[in-house]
């Protein structure tokens, strides 16, 4: 398991001596605004209902988003997260070999050298701003039977339009494709962006509710593919793998898809002007430069330096920002920062500037 990700705010509240609660995690990718207002709730009304096992299968809460995304419940399943299917495919679909775009989230590469898969990488070029050179990945996919692809990507936040990436896939019939659209509700409905929406016969797509929905704890992810591979998946999903509340949760949701709709569209709105912001301010400052994205953070590089003296600056100021050294095909001068709430934002850029100016002091 990587030791890298962002959100591990708990370990960070120990070590600093504090509750979890003081410190502003802007090292983790979720909605700003929290979850659908009334969720929290309906949960703590139904809690005893945690008490029985859950359903072994999550059935009901799989109907649910089906009718939701307008998908066959039979080319759905739901998992305690996407991390889930992400470890389990290679395993499941007895991959040979895989591609993955980098820099990507590490646990593509990490669920597949587990079992002894090996990986290969196609990088992604600053001079493009990390766009996908598609024509170079379709060259290379041939020798791989299955592909990584984040869409939006994390931590580059770079969105491949949908119809593209679908031509790319269908341009490679011979090659599985596994889409990963945790951050797509962050570029627009995800009914309509979805590559499910397609029935693609040589993709599987992860979608998962934890990121615009600000439910990572609960763990809830879906992936959709065909009905043979399906099956396979299925099999490698022990009973019981989604707790009651987080099927709970999708039942409200789905249950109330104007009010989530909503939000998604006021998250969507506060998080372009609050990424524009950002951009904005460090526009003319050549110590430190921000990538555009789509999603819910922003990929930022030192001009001098390593980040990790940045995030841990910041650390003892009760502030996480995500050091990126650690993703194949950034050095350590990358790092991300969480869209979080005006203020919060207000305050990072304020921190950040200041110590980018004590640096030029100091030097």
């Amino acid at each position: 398991m990587i030791r890298g990700h962002g959100g591990n705010v708990h370990e960070a509240a120990r070590k600093l001596g504090c509750n979890a609660a003081e410190i502003l995690d802007a090292s983790s990718n979720l909605n700003p605004l929290g979850p659908v207002p009334g969720l929290f709730t309906y949960l703590a009304k139904r809690i005893t209902e945690a008490v029985p096992l859950p359903e072994p299968d999550a059935q009901s809460a799989v109907r649910h988003v089906a009718r939701w995304m307008g998908l066959s419940p039979k080319n759905l399943a739901m998992g305690n997260g996407t991390t889930q299917f992400i470890y389990a495919i290679p395993q499941a679909l007895r991959i040979k070999n895989a591609l993955v775009m980098v820099p990507t989230y590490a646990d593509y590469h990490d669920a597949c050298t587990l079992v002894g898969v090996p990986v290969g990488y196609a990088f992604l070029d600053t001079a493009r701003a990390f766009v996908p050179d598609l024509e170079e990945i379709r060259r290379k996919v041939r020798a791989f039977d299955v592909v990584f692809f984040c869409n939006p990507n994390n931590p580059t936040g770079v969105f491949t339009p949908s119809d593209t990436l679908a031509d790319l896939v269908r341009a490679c019939p011979e090659t599985l494709f596994v889409i990963d659209e945790s951050y797509l509700p962050f570029c627009g409905p995800e009914k309509a962006l979805s590559l499910a929406q397609q029935a693609l016969p040589n993709a599987l797509v992860l979608i998962s509710l934890s990121k615009m929905y600000a439910l990572a704890g609960l763990r809830v992810g879906f992936v959709h593919g065909p009905w043979e591979i399906m099956e396979k998946i299925r099999s490698w999903c022990p009973p019981w793998s989604v707790n009651a509340l987080a099927a709970m949760a999708v039942e409200y949701l789905a249950e109330n898809e104007d009010a989530a709709f909503a939000h998604a569209d006021e998250t969507r709105a506060f998080c372009t002007h609050e990424r524009n912001l950002w951009l904005e301010c460090f526009a003319h400052d050549d110590r430190v430069r921000f990538y555009p994205g789509a999603a819910t953070f922003l990929l930022g590089k030192l001009a001098t330096g390593a980040a990790a003296a940045l995030c841990e600056h910041l650390r003892r100021r009760r502030i996480l920002v995500r050091d990126c050294a650690n993703f194949a095909g950034l050095s350590p001068a990358w790092f991300r920062v969480s869209v979080k709430g005006a203020e919060e934002n207000a305050r990072l850029r304020r921190e950040l500037g200041q110590w980018l100016q004590d640096q030029e002091t100091y030097r």
